[in-house]
């Protein structure tokens, strides 16, 4: 499944709940979401599965994501974010759709 492709310029800022998740690629189990914007940036965001920073109390796993590849080098983080809560997510989606292409 392509990630979803969204405007920088739209007035309402997605969040968490307008994720479309799919089973994670990975056959380890648990589900991905992957959303892009048009800055060139996006995020694939992670729940359940092995090998994922998530746990059953409902955090999640979020990678930014830059041309389709995990970006190790933003101001948002230098890592992937693990065991991060919804809201923790939805300020992460804000903050890739700020960033300059």
């Amino acid at each position: 499944m392509e990630p979803k492709k969204m405007s920088t310029e739209q007035k309402k800022t997605p969040t968490i709940d307008d994720l479309d998740w799919i089973p994670h690629p990975s056959g380890l189990g648990g589900e991905q979401a992957r959303i892009d914007f048009d800055n060139g940036y996006g995020l694939s965001v992670l729940r359940g599965g092995s090998g994922t920073w998530y746990t059953r109390d409902g955090t999640y796993e979020v990678a930014v994501m830059k041309d389709g590849d995990v970006c190790y080098s933003t101001p948002i983080t230098e890592d992937v974010l693990g065991y991060v809560s919804a809201e923790v997510v939805n300020d992460v989606i804000q903050r890739v759709m700020e960033l300059e292409a």
